[in-house]
């Protein structure tokens, strides 16, 4: 009966031990998690940032959180200043892609401002609206945000 039990408790844990993901994140210096990185187990190989075997070892909704991780890279390329800011909000992108939209909205979603990205610098007149938390977004043509911040107006 003791072997029994002994060899039932091996294959659980061995169970157990096979069934578990290695994942490594990635943080920026403010402490904010940028990057997953599957590094093996579940079944599934470790994955690198060849991101044409991505089809290849992801499920379909895996592969969509892979694809907004790798998004996140594009954070480098806008910047968006002076926050907090009292007048104008000005926004400078390295490479804009002419699809892009830009958003303004409160933090209930409500949209203050939308248009096209146009130009690589551009000005936002915030001088107008009350004091409050607004979100200030990028979109892609498929209307996914592929950049996201807070914008205080005091």
């Amino acid at each position: 009966m003791k072997n029994i039990i002994f060899i039932a408790s091996l294959i659980v844990i061995s169970t157990t031990i096979s069934a578990q993901c290695y994942i490594q994140y990635t943080y920026d210096t403010s402490g904010n998690r940028i990057k997953r990185e599957y590094l093996g187990g579940c079944g599934r190989p470790a994955l690198t940032d060849d991101h044409a075997s991505l089809a290849d070892t992801l499920r379909p909704e895996e592969a969509f959180i892979r694809t907004e991780l790798v998004r996140l890279d594009i954070e480098s390329e806008i910047s968006v200043y002076p926050n907090p800011t009292d007048g104008y909000l000005s926004v400078r992108l390295s490479s804009p892609d002419p699809h892009w939209i830009y958003r303004l909205s409160t933090v209930s979603g409500q949209i203050i401002r939308q248009d096209n990205i146009v130009q690589d610098e551009f000005l936002i007149a915030m001088d107008n609206l009350p004091g409050a938390m607004y979100i200030f977004a990028i979109l892609d043509p498929a209307g996914v945000v592929i950049y996201r911040t807070k914008i205080i107006k005091p």
